[in-house]
């Protein structure tokens, strides 16, 4: 009878740890404007979640200048507080990758896992100095998503 008491209250009391210190802190959010979506990373960032709304809104606009703002493109969002090791510009940065819509599966576009393209494929890394006043604070530069041998 006490080995059933302690099982149930255990059982309790572990039921309201895991309530109080396993909640789900989300760290990952879903943008859309228009035809542009992405997924928006929070973790590892002091900056509110409305400003950083703005700050990919501005991000956008400034984007539309080239390539039709890669509208073909999903995006994964992520603002650093901390510098590069060697910046161009001084002050936090948002880095996005854009992978191609065509190249992603149905299963893939529906669980929001944008970076799960097939090996080779070209994607675009852009950073995206929002601190700096230089006009050029925009970095677009290609990658290829590879195999590891």
């Amino acid at each position: 009878m006490h080995k059933i008491k302690f099982l149930i209250l255990s059982f309790i009391f572990s039921s309201c740890i895991n309530k109080v210190y396993g909640q789900n802190n989300k760290t990952n959010f879903y943008y859309k404007i228009g035809k542009v979506e992405g997924i928006y990373f929070t973790n590892g960032t002091s900056i509110e979640k409305k400003k950083y709304l703005q700050i990919l809104n501005d991000f956008e606009n400034k984007l539309k200048k080239y390539n039709n703002g890669y509208q073909d493109y999903y995006r994964n969002y992520m603002i650093y507080d901390s510098p590069r090791l060697f910046p161009k510009f001084k002050g936090k940065r948002l880095e996005v990758e854009l992978y191609p819509k065509k190249l992603l599966s149905k299963e893939s576009r529906e669980k929001r896992y944008y970076s799960l393209v097939p090996a080779n494929t070209k994607i675009y890394k852009i950073t995206y100095y929002f601190e700096s006043k230089d006009k050029n604070n925009l970095i677009i530069w290609e990658s290829k998503v590879g195999l590891v041998e």
